[in-house]
């Protein structure tokens, strides 16, 4: 019978080449097992549970050698009777732990081996504000009269156009810094993210438009620095704080992108329309303004009625634009009683609480978000 002193046998694990793993302090690899030993049971137990601990599939050794992963700081004592005892420190828990996360991933996917480069590379990256860019299509307000509706209203229009129509919000430096800059006390979060997601942008006008009177809006629309501004989209939705798009109209202004100038009808014979919630051709309106002068033509009193709207209205029928008969129109927009008798449900409003003030009750329940569009405050001159 052996000594009890000789080194007990051992068999070798699974993974015998893999690197850096050594037999535990005190087993000699080249002794055989001798079957008349006395601990034979307790030597089998021992090199059982050592190749339990260490029995790794051949693919993943591969990977592990080109990894080269530090010694495994696994102690191995011989107990009594062949027991062992393993004694882990704090540090050794922690290294343990990362290389099973890693043997995890690299089972994922066993047929290619996986670098540290690539488990890096596999981290989702950053989130980027998206850059305001214009395209093809665009929604435009002008106003310098702030009011706390304006922020639901543009929030309001930014989810019912969707991405592919960024607003730019035209306004003044002096309204901007008080009520709608970023950082400043009391401006909403909701416009702060808008902003900086890209879906709506604040530009300034300049000195010379004055944007507090009704006449002055009309010279500001019927000048050619707006729709330069607003290249390279062709076609260009305006409306204004007392316009709505309803979210539960049954078509979208992508439904109207055929007409060069449409919005509420203006007259009964047709032909004429609001400019107050409008699609218009950008090409169209900046060829009407190359031609001619809204300034002139509204002195000489060319038009039986004042305002951009109608100017571009008769001028855009004169060179054959493309516009949509009465009943098209009111799909897109309603505005007087005829209006609202004839379309129950179009696309928006413009101007009802003046125009039919007494069918708001009847346009709430079609069309709830009306009450965000709130008469302006502009004056006659």
């Amino acid at each position: 019978m052996a000594s009890s002193n000789a080194n007990p046998p051992f068999k070798e694990p699974a993974c015998a080449t893999f690197p850096h793993i050594p037999p535990p302090p005190g087993v000699n690899v080249n002794t055989k097992k001798n079957e008349d030993d006395a601990d034979d049971h307790d030597d089998e137990d021992y090199s059982k549970l050592y190749t339990s601990y260490f029995r790794i599939p051949p693919n993943l050794c591969m990977h592990l050698r080109q990894l080269s992963f530090p010694a495994i700081p696994f102690v191995f004592r011989r107990r009594r009777r062949g027991f062992l005892s393993l004694m882990l420190s704090t540090r050794n828990v922690l290294v343990a732990a990362t290389l099973l996360v890693l043997l995890g991933l690299l089972t994922l996917t066993p047929s290619q081996p996986l670098s540290l480069k690539q488990v890096y590379d596999a981290a989702p990256p950053p989130k980027f504000s998206r850059q305001f860019q214009i395209s093809n299509k665009v929604a435009a307000i002008a106003d310098t009269s702030f009011t706390p509706r304006h922020v639901p209203l543009l929030m309001h229009y930014s989810g019912v156009l969707g991405p592919e129509w960024p607003i730019v919000y035209y306004t003044s430096q002096e309204t901007y810094n008080t009520y709608l800059k970023p950082g400043v006390a009391n401006v909403s979060k909701v416009w702060t993210r808008a902003l900086s997601e890209g879906r709506i942008q604040v530009r300034f006008l300049p000195t010379r438009f004055e944007m507090t009177s009704r006449s002055g809006v009309n010279s500001f629309l019927a000048d050619k620095w707006m729709w330069e501004d607003l290249a390279p989209a062709k076609h260009v939705l305006i409306f204004q704080a007392d316009a709505i798009i309803c979210g539960n109209a049954h078509k979208t202004v992508d439904d109207f992108l055929e007409w060069d100038f449409i919005g509420a009808t203006l007259a009964p014979e047709g032909r004429m329309y609001n400019g107050g919630l409008s699609l218009r051709n950008r090409d169209m309106v900046l060829r009407i303004l190359n031609a001619n002068d809204y300034q002139k033509d509204t002195a000489a009193a060319r038009f039986k009625f004042e305002g951009e709207d109608v100017w571009y209205s008769k001028h855009m029928d004169l060179i054959g634009a493309k516009l949509p008969s009465n009943e098209v129109a009111l799909e897109f927009a309603c505005e007087y009683h005829f209006h609202i008798k004839a379309q129950k449900q179009p696309m928006g409003y413009h101007k009802v609480h003046k125009a039919a003030p007494s069918k708001i009750d009847e346009i709430s329940e079609w069309c709830p978000e009306i009450h965000l569009a709130a008469p302006g405050k502009l004056g006659k001159s």
